[in-house]
């Protein structure tokens, strides 16, 4: 019974070991451990205020541009791993993940977040996320596309798409551009 015990102590203090070194004092993400098979492209600390993010900081400059609708997105450093992770409970690897943030013209937090996945048959798609409005909130608006690979072009340390149409399964809908490099 001794040993029992023990197990309900060890197993979350692991846990909490491997939680707390995930990230540094200041909330920054880590990066995930190097594959010897291939190396990430860019990665960079995550902002953890959504309005910051679209004002350079510490001598760098904004990743860019989205263009949703008509209306025009100055977001910050776009965050890229390109790196084979595995899909939590979805089975296959994420090959590309990305994401920026900055704020629309209304003051509302807004959140690109890009991904390419091989599944476990080999199929290969891209998905896009953008998120408006604070996490949670009756305002908050999600608008999504997903398609083949190819709806996102990833370069070697960019990411960038065409006249994408995003909806929201509703109501919303809208085309996305956007050019934009890792930082």
């Amino acid at each position: 019974m001794a040993s029992m015990n023990r197990w309900w102590i060890v197993v979350p203090l692991t846990v909490g070991l491997m939680v707390a070194a995930c990230s540094d004092d200041d909330g920054a993400a880590s990066p995930a451990p190097e594959s010897a098979s291939v190396a990430p492209v860019a990665t960079v600390e995550a902002q953890s205020d959504p309005t910051a993010a679209a004002e350079p900081t510490g001598g760098g400059s904004a990743a860019g541009i989205l263009l949703l609708g008509d209306e025009e997105i100055a977001v910050g450093r776009l965050l890229c791993f390109f790196e084979e992770q595995p899909r939590a409970g979805l089975g296959g690897v994420y090959t590309h993940t990305a994401q920026a943030q900055g704020t629309n013209a209304s003051g509302q937090p807004v959140l690109l977040d890009l991904s390419r996945a091989r599944s476990e048959d080999g199929t290969v798609g891209d998905d896009i996320l953008v998120d408006i409005g604070a996490p949670g909130s009756e305002e908050a608006v999600g608008l999504q596309a997903t398609g083949p690979e190819g709806l996102v072009q990833f370069g070697e340390a960019s990411a960038s798409a065409a006249d994408v149409a995003m909806t929201d399964f509703g109501d919303e809908s809208a085309t996305l551009s956007f050019d934009l490099s890792c930082g």
